[in-house]
């Protein structure tokens, strides 16, 4: 199959609610066929918090990919690989009401040949 080459640059903000956690899931690839590899996860956040992503749509222990007690000015090299239609979820925890941001870089592969 010939695939196309994107640059992949994503963020997401999210504010930690009164529970204590603030969350996104459902980020992947939205087009048919599409998939990602994440190289580089980067977060910041207003105040003190932890911060995790996961495989799939929910932030479950025992889908964990990475992890920083550091929720501000940390980042990650570790390699995320989503198929078509898969998803990763990030989770920030600390105190309701901070804002925490992620920035995800990488590639993007699109299925087809780019038109000119």
């Amino acid at each position: 199959m010939v695939e196309t080459e994107y640059r992949l640059d994503e963020s997401r903000t999210i504010t930690i609610a009164a529970n204590g956690i603030g969350f996104v899931a459902n980020v992947g690839p939205a087009k048919a066929g599409e998939r990602w590899e994440i190289t580089n996860t980067s977060v910041s956040a207003t105040g003190r918090c932890e911060f995790a992503s996961y495989r799939g749509n929910q932030p479950v222990a025992n889908r964990q990919i990475d992890f920083t007690f550091t929720g501000d000015g940390d980042s990650s090299d570790t390699v995320i690989s989503l198929k078509p239609q898969e998803t990763v979820t990030f989770a920030f925890t600390g105190t309701p009401g901070i804002i925490g941001t992620v920035v995800i870089t990488g590639t993007r592969y699109v299925p087809g040949k780019r038109a000119y």
